[in-house]
C-alpha cells in the first residue's frame, strides 16, 4: 500500500476510513445557478421563438433537436482506402509451473 503513494501524482492522496463518504460536505448548492436560469429563460425562449419564425438556422436546429431529439450520428470506422479495420489483441501472461514460489 505504501508503495501506491510513491506513484507519481499520488503523494496527496489518502485512502478513505471505513465509512467515510468521498465528498463529506456534499454537492455544492445550486440555488444561485436555477435563479439565474428562471430570470433569463423567458428571455432565451422568446429569443429563439424569434429566430425560428425568422428561418434562422441555428433556432430551427436548436428547436428540432430540443423538440424531437437530436438525430443519430452515424460514424464508419475504416482502415486505409476504406478496407476493414483489422482487430489485434496480444494476451501476455506468466504461467508459474508447480513448485515454483
Amino acid at each position: 500500500m505504501a508503495d501506491d503513494l510513491a506513484q507519481p501524482g499520488t503523494a496527496n492522496l489518502r485512502p478513505f476510513k471505513p465509512g467515510q463518504s468521498g465528498n463529506p460536505r456534499g454537492r455544492p448548492p445550486t440555488k444561485k445557478a436555477r435563479l439565474a436560469i428562471r430570470h433569463l429563460l423567458p428571455e432565451a425562449l422568446k429569443s429563439l421563438e424569434r429566430s425560428v419564425k425568422a428561418g434562422e438556422q441555428w433556432g430551427t436546429t436548436l428547436f428540432c433537436h430540443y423538440f424531437w431529439g437530436k438525430p443519430m450520428e452515424m460514424h464508419a470506422l475504416a482502415g486505409v482506402d476504406g478496407e476493414p479495420l483489422q482487430v489485434v489483441i496480444e494476451i501476455n501472461r506468466t504461467v508459474k509451473a508447480e513448485g515454483e514460489g
